[in-house]
């Protein structure tokens, strides 16, 4: 009679991606949500300018929802979406950012913060990526999966939720 081992290995890309929550006061990219208690990831810097939560192991990040709650005539409840820019007044300049996911740094696509002057802080649940500034609210806009592009202007938060 011959036994047979078996194991059973984690698979590589198990992990769920935490939520990105951007929201004003100085501009802020959090990552994890705070109300469902859902734990970020530490920032890593992957390239001058480019960010992402670091999880190795985590799923790739091939879809965006992106939420934003009623604001000023903005109303998106988890719509899908293929690439995010926001617009904040910073030191009395117009600064953009954008929020997409990429493979050129990983194997698999991951969630990426585009845009200068920002700085890690990855010391909570709910490690952040800061822009400061005078300002409290931004705009964002957001492209959809069939191309058109719309406009949310003068909002204090979004919800960005990664999905494979």
């Amino acid at each position: 009679m011959v036994a047979a081992i078996r194991y059973f290995r984690r698979p590589r890309f198990a992990e769920d991606r935490p939520a990105m929550i951007v929201r004003g006061g100085s501009l802020i990219f959090q990552s994890g949500d705070n109300e469902n208690s859902e734990k970020g990831r530490p920032w890593k810097q992957v390239r001058e300018g480019r960010w992402t939560p670091d999880q190795p192991n985590g799923r790739p990040a091939t879809h965006m929802v992106l939420t934003v709650k009623p604001q000023h005539g903005c109303d998106v409840r988890r719509r899908p979406v293929t690439d995010i820019r926001i617009r904040f007044f910073g030191t009395a300049i117009l600064e953009s950012f954008q929020i997409t996911t990429a493979n050129g740094h990983a194997s698999v696509p991951i969630p990426l913060v585009i845009g200068s002057g920002l700085r890690d802080s990855n010391g909570s649940d709910y490690p952040t990526l800061e822009r400061h500034g005078s300002e409290n609210v931004f705009s964002l806009s957001y492209k959809q999966v069939d191309g058109e592009t719309k406009d949310c202007p003068n909002i204090t938060k979004a919800k960005i939720e990664f999905f494979d």
